[in-house]
């Protein structure tokens, strides 16, 4: 499972404006040819889980980077979980493999932006009252 992590910081404590925005979401994609939904609306604590995923033959190896990260991702999981926390960040996890092909380009994009303007339903567990 290869994981994308997008995540722009913010003076949160401070009076000088901001230069970055919070992004909208944080995309984990999976290539997964079983039984993974296209799309799943993840918690925070179930978007660091897959985020340590990335972590693969005692290495750990981020989307945008070949090689081993010289952070521990435990560490990076944790700070995650924190801002997914701390804000309104929606964590998604998108399975680009669709049966023989995959999701690419414009279509990925469409997902994503149909999951954002909750054009889309998500599966909810139901709750016991």
């Amino acid at each position: 499972m290869q994981v994308l992590f997008l995540l722009r910081r913010c003076c949160k404590h401070s009076n000088t404006p901001s230069l970055y925005k919070l992004p909208a979401a944080v995309i984990l994609a999976c290539s997964d040819s079983s039984v993974v939904l296209v799309i799943s609306k993840l918690s925070p604590e179930q978007a660091a889980y897959h985020f340590l995923a990335g972590y693969q033959n005692g290495k750990f190896i981020l989307a945008f980077n070949s090689g081993p990260s010289c952070f521990n991702p435990l560490e990076l999981s944790k700070a995650l979980l924190a801002k997914l926390k701390d804000t309104s960040i929606t964590p998604l996890l998108i399975n680009i493999n669709d049966g023989d092909k995959h999701i690419t380009g414009k279509d990925l994009v469409e997902v994503v932006e149909s999951a954002l303007s909750k054009n889309i339903s998500f599966f909810q567990v139901p709750t016991k009252r």
